[in-house]
């Protein structure tokens, strides 16, 4: 089992690299590097970056793979021992490391990152937090003598926070993921009247260190979607930064997908939106933190799990969340 640090970044194909450079940066990231092949985006936290466009050839399109990063050189040495496993590489990109490229059961690109001395600190200048005031409450009134008025512009993105995969078998691809890659699941959803799992979201494994809700999740999908990515999501500051940056993207004349609205599985605020080559990205903030003590959580799949509160989603009559089942 390997050793998982992080969730390290997430590539995509793209035919247009241009407009995709301005839409990364309506969406809130930083560009760290360019060359006539790839684009590299950065977020203010430590990742070395958090985004990848790869330029597209030879029918390539969506999801290219997504990276995690290991502890040590020593995990990338087991990892290649992994079945199907590629040897160690040096990664490509601007900031020095090696890598081990596996194959999930769907054939979904999987990357392990080491990066060496040096490439974590990588840094541009990035974007300030929209809004580092305190919050004011009806019990509380912690901003005294002070204002809120967060800017105008991008959300600006921390992180790469976790991505969900569209899988055949998603027994299957527990048993890999949680076997190889030391993943462990948060929540559930199981068939309705039943309790086979139909959709999970997984966390790395960390002992008492508390981490994200999942970096990973896997939906059961028809088999000419299996090993596509249905979204990535990049973490920004808060409310305010979300909601800012859907008012700025719908400004520059960007396609929606859904929100703003808070999850249940997760507990997140999120917005998504479709980028120029039709990906689904989603800013998201305020989410849940789990440990080892927490444990595994199993709920009947409905729309009704998709959102606590949030406008209808797409395709649907009704509105997800609290507010009624979809018709």
């Amino acid at each position: 089992m390997i050793q998982l640090e992080d969730i390290a970044h997430v590539a995509y194909y793209a035919e247009d690299l241009a407009t995709m450079s301005a839409f990364l940066a309506d969406f809130g990231f930083v560009p760290l590097s360019q060359n006539g092949d790839a684009l590299y985006m950065k977020g203010s936290g430590a990742q070395p970056y958090a985004h990848v466009t790869l330029a597209a050839g030879n029918d390539k399109s969506g999801m290219a793979y997504v990276a995690f990063e290991v502890a040590s050189a020593d995990e990338l040495r087991r990892a290649a021992a992994i079945p199907g496993a590629s040897t160690i590489e040096e990664v490509d990109g601007p900031c020095a490391g090696q890598r081990v490229r596996l194959r999930d059961p769907d054939g979904f690109a999987i990357h392990l990152v080491h990066w060496t001395q040096g490439a974590a600190a990588a840094t541009v200048s990035a974007q300030p937090p929209a809004c580092t005031a305190m919050t004011n409450t009806p019990a509380a009134k912690s901003r005294l003598g002070a204002t809120l008025r967060p800017p105008r512009g991008p959300a600006p993105v921390f992180r790469l926070g976790h991505v969900l995969l569209h899988v055949r078998d998603i027994a299957a691809t527990d048993a890999w993921y949680t076997r190889h890659l030391g993943l462990r699941l948060s929540d559930g959803l199981t068939e309705p009247g039943g309790d086979r799992m139909v959709a999970g979201f997984y966390r790395l494994s960390k002992a008492d260190q508390y981490v994200d809700h999942h970096a990973i999740g896997f939906v059961e999908a028809p088999a000419t979607l299996a090993g596509t990515a249905h979204h990535a999501s990049f973490e920004v500051e808060s409310f305010d930064a979300i909601s800012a940056g859907h008012h700025w993207l719908g400004r520059r004349g960007w396609k929606p997908r859904w929100g703003v609205g808070r999850h249940v599985l997760g507990s997140q605020v999120f917005d998504y939106w479709h980028d120029p080559a039709g990906n689904v990205v989603e800013h998201y903030a305020d989410g849940d933190v789990f440990n080892e003590s927490t444990p595994a959580g199993f709920h009947p799949n409905s729309i009704d799990m998709l959102a606590s509160w949030a406008p209808p989603y797409p395709g649907t009559a009704g509105t997800a969340g609290a507010q009624g089942k979809a018709d």
